[in-house]
């Protein structure tokens, strides 16, 4: 775009494109102008403003300008971060099992969530 001759603004288009910050998802939107309209040495220059879209949950990560999931769910984060290797929901836990707790029901299939080792 830039470079581009013009004879007037719209001949300069204007992007969008969505890149991720950390664990944020920005809008970046160039809006391009034609500078010395008519001229011989007119060319369209642009101008970049940012604004935050969206923040990832604590079970996504940001990735090609999209919030991505890296857990399927609460109980998959936790034990993850316990180091545990698997989880299923019940409502009970085999003894050898970790109980952690949930907000709200685990699944359909059980309240809380338990931890298994490999």
């Amino acid at each position: 775009m830039v470079g581009k001759r013009c004879e007037s603004n719209s001949d300069c288009p204007t992007t969008v494109e969505k890149r991720c910050m950390r664990e944020v998802v920005y809008t970046f939107t160039t809006t391009y102008y034609c500078e010395d309209a008519g001229s011989p040495t007119s060319h369209c220059v642009g101008k970049t403003k940012s604004s935050p879209l969206e923040q990832c949950s604590e079970y996504q990560h940001c990735s090609n300008g999209m919030c991505v999931n890296t857990y399927l769910n609460e109980c998959d984060y936790k034990c993850s971060d316990g180091g545990y290797g698997l989880y299923y929901c019940s409502d009970n836990c085999s003894l050898s099992d970790v109980m952690l707790s949930v907000s709200g029901d685990c699944s359909a299939t059980g309240r809380y969530c338990c931890c298994q080792n490999d």
